[in-house]
């Protein structure tokens, strides 16, 4: 799962060489999300606020939870997504929660 710097939205089937975790090079570039992962990778940020994950600093998870609610915020306004909301709902509940912890102001 690859994150889109712009939009902070996962990009889905990403080619990664199961040798050095790097992206493999490729023709083409995939564009889709899910909001699976993106309940999911909000989970992941939301672990690297409090330090239970070395994959983003703090600055870093803030930023792209910034893009990402951004970029969900604009989707969600547009499209119906029904049930699929739940998942999402559920990942920022837990977000909410360590950002009430961790940065009351």
């Amino acid at each position: 799962m690859g994150v889109n710097k712009e939009t902070g939205l996962t990009i889905g089937a990403v080619p990664i060489s199961t040798r050095t975790g790097i992206v493999k090079p490729t023709d083409t570039v995939p564009q889709k999300s899910s909001l699976k992962n993106e309940a999911i990778h909000i989970a992941v940020l939301a672990k690297s606020l409090i330090n239970e994950t070395q994959i983003y600093s703090s600055e870093e998870s803030l930023e792209i939870l910034k893009l990402k609610i951004q970029s969900l915020a604009s989707f969600t306004g547009r499209t119906r997504l029904e049930k699929k909301d739940q998942i999402v709902f559920w990942s920022v509940y837990g977000l909410v929660e360590i950002l009430e912890t961790k940065y009351p102001e």
